[in-house]
């Protein structure tokens, strides 16, 4: 801080350290310098929190900003920044831009979260960005988090940031907590029936927890009721007519809606294909949780926050203050609720389904389930009462789940590079992802080709040496939003000459007479492939 040299740290510390009293004497140290601060964090349900602390250590000189504030909160913001009223920021990745004339620290808190990448122009990753800005204005910047990203770690390791390492919980806060696996797959041996959305494990854990008055959350990663609509006479699936997915269904919207475009008709009652009635609805979502544990536990209080629910502009404010004066016993959700969150009396989480995000087609699909198994695990036994995690899962051996249970990072860490070294995939190289799309499916392989045969001959000229090309194959959603998707790899361990690669290549594309019968997506870094 006191050198002014830009330097970037990684604080790797396990859930419950204390990073937040880190950043809180990293800031001090910056305001006392004259210099101010951004404190990036990964979701708008963190915020409230976050705020109340900082507010507590600072006062009023802490603004926030986020996409769901009306322009004229924005601007009053930026406005009381230019004033000097404001001092630090906190907010999602767009608050990275605030206008401070001495930047002194910049935070990005839970670094490893894929939300810190915006996925739509102008393309750009949250953290990169705030290593640009700290180095520019020679701030200090810190990248926190319990699961840092391969990338992250892969640099620290090499020497590019400095690891600070925090391996136990903080005093005054519980051990880590004990993590308990449930295969699933044995359940339903053992009782020749579906084990229902809870083993007996986690129910009898839960009603110990609303006996003591103690909160207990649970986790499933998947929004809606049922994951598919499906006909049991000829297996035919209600899929969107528009993408490659099958569609949701939101029981309290009563219909189909797909994930990707955002479609929504209603659910047939006759098979499209072939005319029987006999359409079940399969597969589990936060809403068909919810309705099994009102069941399960009627004396319950309990909230659902995940998208859906939290829709409103102040609706996960009102909420996290509810939950904080324990109004809610039980607190189910998605991965918003995994990360980040302080709450004294909850002791119990309950991981409905491992396997989620296991089995997705992405190479780093071990690493976020990992992350996302580890945060929320987190979230239990930070107050004076040991926290007990209950994880059920289908694959209970997969290493990712089970180097989870053992809060062993390093572990994973050797893993993943065991298997991403001979790939040469991302933290070893780096990729640049070249997404051509056309309503025709012909067209977009055709048009893929061509810009594949262009993209090698650069490949093979001497000033592009070690760069290599991947693909083009089509994505693993083929189709979304009625355009058919073909992706091609750019792989290499030089930045700038895979980026002069592509653009020669765009740049002699762009001259073909077809070339405006497609669109084409160029993401340095992706963060999804699928």
């Amino acid at each position: 801080m006191e050198r002014h040299d830009g330097a970037t740290l990684l604080l790797q510390g396990v859930t419950g350290s204390g990073k937040t009293e880190v950043y809180l004497q990293a800031i001090a140290e910056a305001l006392r310098q004259g210099r101010q601060a951004i404190v990036l964090t990964p979701e708008i349900a963190l915020t409230p929190q976050l705020v109340d602390r900082f507010r507590a250590r600072f006062g009023e000189i802490v603004g926030v900003y986020h996409h769901r504030q009306t322009l004229r909160q924005k601007f009053d913001l930026w406005r009381r920044i230019q004033q000097g009223e404001i001092k630090i920021v906190i907010g999602a990745r767009s608050a990275l831009f605030a206008p401070f004339p001495a930047l002194g620290v910049i935070v990005v808190d839970e670094e490893h979260t894929s939300s810190y990448k915006q996925n739509v122009s102008p393309r750009y990753h949250a953290r990169d960005v705030a290593l640009v800005r700290g180095r520019a204005r020679r701030a200090a910047v810190i990248l926190g988090s319990a699961t840092p990203s391969l990338e992250s770690y892969y640099n620290a390791r090499a020497g590019k940031h400095t690891l600070l390492d925090l391996p136990e919980r903080a005093s005054g806060v519980c051990a880590m907590p004990s993590i308990e696996l449930i295969d699933m797959a044995r359940e339903l041996r053992k009782t020749h029936a579906s084990p229902g959305v809870l083993s007996a494990r986690l129910k009898e854990a839960i009603d110990r927890r609303l006996e003591r008055r103690e909160q207990s959350l649970l986790l499933l990663n998947r929004r809606g009721y049922a994951s598919i609509s499906v006909c049991l006479e000829c297996e035919a699936v209600e899929n969107c007519p528009d993408c490659s997915a099958s569609m949701t269904y939101h029981k309290t919207q009563d219909c189909l809606v797909c994930h990707l475009c955002g479609m929504r008709r209603r659910r047939a009652e006759a098979c499209p294909a072939c005319g029987s009635r006999e359409m079940e609805l399969v597969g589990l979502g936060t809403q068909k949780v919810e309705e099994a544990i009102r069941d399960l536990f009627p004396q319950a209080r309990i909230i659902r926050l995940d998208s859906d629910s939290a829709r409103g502009r102040t609706a996960w404010i009102d909420a996290w203050r509810a939950i904080e004066k324990r109004e809610y016993d039980l607190i189910l959700g998605t991965q918003m609720v995994a990360k980040g969150l302080h709450l004294e009396g909850l002791t119990l989480v309950g991981i409905v389904s491992a396997d989620t995000t296991l089995f997705q087609p992405d190479f780093r699909a071990g690493e976020r389930t990992f992350s996302l198994l580890s945060q929320a695990a987190g979230r239990a036994g930070r107050g004076d009462e040991p926290g007990e995690v209950i994880i059920q899962s289908y694959s209970p051996g997969h290493y990712a789940i089970q180097l989870a249970c053992r809060h062993d990072y390093a572990g994973l860490y050797e893993q993943e590079m065991r298997m991403r070294r001979p790939l040469r995939f991302p933290p070893v190289e780096r990729l640049i992802s070249i997404l051509v799309s056309a309503e025709q499916p012909e067209t977009a392989m055709g048009m893929a080709k061509r810009l594949d045969s262009l993209l090698r001959n650069l490949a093979r000229q001497e000033r592009f040496a070690g760069l290599s090309v991947l693909g083009p194959a089509p994505c693993p959603i083929e189709r979304v939003r009625g355009r058919w998707r073909w992706r091609l790899l750019a792989r290499g361990e030089r930045p700038a000459a895979m980026h002069a690669m592509a653009r020669a290549a765009l740049e002699e594309f762009d001259q073909l007479a077809s070339r405006r019968k497609v669109e084409v997506t160029v993401d340095v870094d992706p963060q999804d492939l699928l």
